[in-house]
């Protein structure tokens, strides 16, 4: 099962809530991108990587 956890990208300049994607790459460890904050202009960088979580199950089916 995969879960995904949404954060919304808050700039660090304004802290405005809303900006756009100019580039996007994938790297070794996930997706780099490349945004431009609509509030202020300024661009930053953020580094998204998928976690996965293991589902373990402790009970014991037999055939009766």
């Amino acid at each position: 099962m995969w879960w995904f956890i949404c954060k919304v990208m808050i700039c660090l300049y304004c802290d405005s809530k809303s900006s756009k994607v100019v580039d996007s790459r994938e790297i070794s460890k996930g997706i780099r991108r490349r945004r431009e904050c609509l509030g202020c202009g300024k661009r930053f960088t953020t580094y998204e990587t998928i976690q996965t979580k293991s589902v373990f199950f402790n009970e014991i089916i037999t055939n009766c």
